[in-house]
């Protein structure tokens, strides 16, 4: 209509105003149109609600960005932001956290009576830290007059609404005017409640040093370091002196004296160190053990006896000597007679050669035997267990012989086993890691032959394959011919042979082992999660082959020794089902196991 006019908000909306009517919907105050009849009343209605700021305990309901209400309800100016009404210039107080909060505005908490702002985030306390039900707590300056109105300004420490301590930077102390409970007297420094019993319960350091380094007078107490006492007093008393013990004083170590030990009592001691100054001692009646005893006199004694007495018996004759204790040395130009001799270390030449009651003898150094030894066990931890001379005696083993030495061959001369001479061996001979030799016989006596000539040709042939019978054989030839006329073993029936290995079973236990030697085929059976050793007996260019098997229930899991090394780096997870089967093959440069390859999930 040609009657309608434009308005325009600050920030440029334009708002229309239709001709003669009033428009209430929009805001809160009414828009008049040209030519409404009665525009004054709602023109001064304008007026008055601007004037009060639209105060009510409502908000208004048509509100508009920078619009002001007073919120008559809080008493609290309010500017609407065009999403929320926002305190203006005072603090909320309510119990509850206001929402719609911006950053810096106030919150004061009726519930706590604390005084909060807001971060933009959350609400920070701005004080007090206590709530009204913990009470007054925290430090608080206060001014103190005394009893003579000199005033002092001392901190006062709450906790729980009572004072518990009172620091005072005065340099004496002072009687307070208006008495203070627990303080009758405020001393420099920290002063403690003593109607509340206060201390201070635990102090880390007094004085630069922790509070267990501190000797205590009220109980038992001790020190890991030297005691110095550098008084000078000297003693002619049990009550004076620079030390003065009131009881006994029991010393687990030695005690040196610069002077003299005087003692009113007995002097008493399981070890008395020094020399007696005065040589007549007519009240020792006895002694203890003497370790050591010198007498330049005779010494007369109904029974003399000690466990070491050293020096010369002038008597040859000692009819009453019935036993001797242990005696380091003995010297015996005659001839000693006693129905039982015994001792540690007995030294010369037993000229009776037969000995039927000696049944045990110590470690003997060197032993020379003519005839033959009987012996249930005979053992040597060093040197050399040896016979006389040729058909002097023989060796006769009936049980096992172990033995223990790793040592290895390099010739006929070295090794943990060397016999100079033949070796008759009536059952199997075998050797785990190859078998030399410069002539090999068949059980005839004649040498075995192969297509090129006979084996005993002088150099040493390395037998180092095996066949299924776990015999030992190999030739650079392509047969090998027996003289016995059981065959021949060519090339056919070492490749039908030659590589096969039993599969050895290895024991199931938390750390499982493996000798390589017994079987470079090996499997094993997890009842558990277990660990793989470094196997032992690795041969440069060998291969070795292992399954691992899944007990009934599964899920085991295998950790293995850094000498196994893995394609891509990683160890392989195994197969965790019941009962499943894994192969991995590996070949050695004699230090460490390289995989080959892997079958997982087989079974």
């Amino acid at each position: 209509m040609s009657g309608d006019y434009s308005i325009t908000k600050t920030d440029g909306t334009p708002i229309t105003v239709t001709q003669g009517v009033v428009d209430t919907s929009r805001y809160d105050i009414a828009l008049i149109g040209q030519n409404y009849t009665g525009y004054g009343s709602y023109l001064n209605q304008n007026e008055l609600r601007m004037l009060e700021n639209f105060a009510s305990a409502s908000a208004p309901a048509h509100p508009t960005k920078g619009q002001i209400w007073y919120d008559s309800g809080n008493n609290l100016p309010k500017v609407y932001t065009g999403s929320t009404w926002k305190n203006i210039g005072s603090a909320t107080a309510a119990s509850s956290a206001p929402a719609g909060a911006n950053q810096g505005d106030l919150w004061y908490d009726t519930i706590n009576k604390q005084m909060k702002a807001y971060n933009g985030t959350s609400w920070d306390l701005v004080g007090p830290d206590y709530t009204v039900l913990q009470g007054l707590a925290g430090q608080q300056v206060n001014t103190v007059l005394d009893n003579a109105s000199g005033s002092h300004v001392v901190v006062y420490i709450y906790a729980g609404g009572n004072i518990v301590a009172i620091f005072s930077g005065e340099g004496s102390a002072f009687t307070p005017n208006t008495p203070i409970t627990g303080f009758a007297t405020i001393q420099p420094g920290l002063n403690l409640n003593s109607t509340l019993n206060a201390k201070v319960a635990n102090a880390d350091l007094l004085d630069g040093l922790d509070s267990t380094q501190f000797m205590r007078s009220d109980t038992n107490t001790g020190t890991s370091g030297n005691l110095a006492i550098t008084n000078s007093t000297a003693s002619t008393n049990s009550t004076t002196g620079a030390l003065k013990v009131t009881g006994g004083a029991g010393v687990v170590g030695n005690i040196y004296a610069g002077g003299n030990i005087v003692a009113t009592g007995n002097l008493s001691g399981t070890n008395v160190a020094g020399t007696l100054s005065t040589a007549a001692q007519p009240n020792v009646t006895s002694v203890g053990t003497l370790t050591a005893l010198t007498v330049t006199g005779n010494v007369s004694a109904g029974n003399l006896s000690g466990t070491g007495i050293t020096g010369t018996l002038l008597t040859a004759a000692q009819p009453n000597v019935t036993s001797l204790g242990s005696l380091s040395a003995l010297t015996v130009t005659g001839n000693v007679s006693a129905g039982n001799l015994s001792g540690t270390a007995i030294a010369g030449t037993l000229s009776t050669a037969a000995q039927p009651n000696v049944t045990s003898v110590g470690t003997l150094s060197s032993l020379s035997v003519s005839g033959n030894i009987n012996a249930t066990v005979v053992t040597t931890a060093s040197g050399n267990l040896t016979l006389a001379a040729a058909g002097s005696g023989n060796i006769q083993i009936t049980a096992n012989a172990n033995i223990t030495s790793t040592t290895d061959t390099a010739s006929f001369t070295t090794g943990a086993l060397v016999v100079a001479g033949g070796v008759a061996v009536g059952g199997k001979l075998r050797a785990n890691l190859g078998l030399y030799t410069d002539n090999l016989y068949y059980a005839n006596g004649a040498p075995y032959t192969t297509n090129s000539g006979t084996v005993n040709s002088g150099t040493a042939t390395r037998l180092a394959y095996y066949v299924s019978t776990g015999t030992a054989l190999s030739q650079t030839t392509t047969a090998l011919t027996f003289n016995s006329g059981t065959g021949t073993l060519n090339a056919a029936i070492m490749a039908a042979n030659v590589g096969y290995c039993p599969t050895l079973t290895l024991t199931d236990a938390a750390t499982i082992a493996w000798n390589t030697v017994n079987g470079q085929v090996a499997k094993v059976t997890l009842a558990g999660n277990r660990t793989v050793a470094a196997p032992t007996g690795l041969l440069d260019g060998a291969f070795y082959n292992l399954m691992v098997i899944q007990d009934a229930t599964g899920g085991r899991t295998l950790s293995w020794n850094g000498i196994f090394k893995w394609i891509g780096g990683s160890a392989p997870d195994l197969s965790t089902s019941a009962g499943a089967v894994d192969f991995f093959s590996f070949r050695s440069d004699g230090t460490n196991l390289y995989e080959q390859g892997r079958a997982q999930e087989v079974a």
